[in-house]
């Protein structure tokens, strides 16, 4: 039987760790409460509402309070469906015929997915089996790099790591091929890095565009390799946090923005692409603040931002916007990167002492949304609908995670404060998000 770690003291017999009298909702989960792990299946409670995660796919399910309750119900043992009905009937004050209607659906999509079997005699229950309590695997590493030849060569400085990046391409490689953009979009994203003193001595990693895939051989001399772009990208800029951070342990990464103040901490804003959240940075960093990262942003297990300055990515929208503060950006090369377009910003870094310090403490999450002719307006939002919009803005759970970089990831979900913000003013956002993050 799965264990259930205590939320609470005097929780109810019944559910351990969840009180079902507790004012806050039907499973008392002010929090996160991982409640069982079942094969490749694991599942959380968050602030009454229910998570499952297919951890070799990393594929997160969230479900309402009402399958939070169904899910500890089946954890409590094989019931039969009309004890099963009127368990759940109980706990809500529902009418089992309308019980029976609610939870039909629910209870047939899990069987189809496997995660609940029903006996013959009837009873239903959660398939019991080993743990597994890893993600999927990696890509497997190659013996042999491709030949090529060399587009770019650099050394880079970031706080007291000195690191090298050599990128090449295949021969014979068609020019719109996408090994070829993906050269010239890393090519642009790298040149945000400040360059390191011409005496270091660096470990160089090395990206390869092949025909039928991207190599990445890692500093140590291991080599993967990568048939999605964007599954290269992500390892890439995975080494280069490993290497600019070694102190610290990577735990995640998330397609956002990150600027900060010195003293007070950072921001972190996770938006689909679109949002506006690259342009919000790059204003902030125009008006004082510090520029920590954008589109791929990296966080340790401790909930401390890990600054990786590569250039901002600017989509059409926004260079008319930033144009008067940055006269540059006009004569960036536009980039393509399958149906989009971006210019690459190099922005001010933020400071060497606040990085190798105590580095850059997560106050909160903001979801930015840029909206025309709209007022300036923060809402704070839950854990659960923390969840969502991180889900949607895209999370890159790293390496190998067992189930408890999983418990992290919720617990800096369910104990950071987030916020929804909606704006058409730069000036106004950027005064309100000062005002969050220092009270003034």
């Amino acid at each position: 039987m799965p264990s259930v770690e205590a939320e609470r003291p005097g929780a109810s017999p019944r559910f351990v760790g969840v009180d079902l009298n507790d004012p806050a909702g039907p499973t008392g989960v002010a929090k996160s409460c991982r409640v069982s792990l079942h094969g490749d299946l694991a599942a959380w409670c968050l602030e009454d509402h229910l998570v499952l995660v297919e951890l070799r796919d990393r594929r997160f399910h969230v479900y309402n309070p009402a399958a939070a309750v169904l899910w500890l119900l089946l954890l409590e043992g094989r019931r039969t469906r009309p004890a099963l009905i009127a368990a759940f009937a109980e706990v809500f004050g529902k009418l089992p015929d309308q019980v029976e209607r609610d939870m039909a659906p629910l209870l047939a999509d899990w069987r189809d997915r496997g995660w609940v079997v029903e006996a013959p005699d009837g009873h239903l229950a959660i398939p019991q089996a080993l743990a597994a309590d890893t993600l999927a695997a990696a890509p497997p590493e190659l013996d042999i790099l491709p030949g090529d030849d060399t587009v770019f060569e650099g050394c880079f400085q970031w706080g007291t790591a000195a690191f090298g990046v050599r990128i090449g391409l295949q021969p014979g490689l068609a020019e719109g091929h996408a090994s070829r953009a993906f050269a010239k979009r890393l090519v642009a994203m790298l040149a945000g890095l400040p360059a390191a003193e011409a005496s270091a001595t660096v470990a160089v990693m090395q990206v390869v565009g092949a025909a039928g895939s991207i190599v990445i051989r890692r500093a140590d001399g291991s080599a993967v390799a990568y048939g999605d772009p964007l599954q290269a990208l992500d390892a890439v800029i995975s080494n280069l946090l490993h290497v600019a951070h070694p102190e610290r342990e990577l735990l995640l990464k998330l397609h956002a923005a990150a600027s900060g103040l010195a003293g007070a901490g950072a921001l972190v804003m996770p938006a689909v692409s679109g949002s506006g959240k690259s342009t919000l940075s790059a204003y902030l960093a125009a008006s004082g603040w510090d520029y920590l990262g954008d589109d791929i942003v990296g966080l340790s297990a401790c909930g401390t931002l890990l600054p990786l300055p590569t250039a901002a990515s600017l989509k059409e929208g926004s260079w008319p916007v930033l144009s008067a503060l940055y006269p540059q950006l006009d004569g960036l090369p536009s980039i393509e990167y399958g149906a989009k377009v971006a210019r690459y910003l190099p922005l001010p870094a933020a400071s060497s002492e606040a990085t190798c310090g105590a580095g850059w403490p997560l106050r909160a999450w903001v979801f930015p949304s840029y909206q025309p002719g709209a007022a300036c307006r923060l809402e704070r939002i839950g854990g659960m609908e923390s969840l969502r919009a991180l889900l949607g803005a895209g999370i890159c759970l790293e390496g190998h995670m067992s189930v408890g970089g999983i418990d992290r990831l919720l617990e800096l979900v369910a104990n950071y404060p987030s916020y929804r913000m909606v704006h058409s003013n730069m000036k106004e956002a950027e005064a309100c998000l000062h005002q969050l993050l220092t009270g003034v």
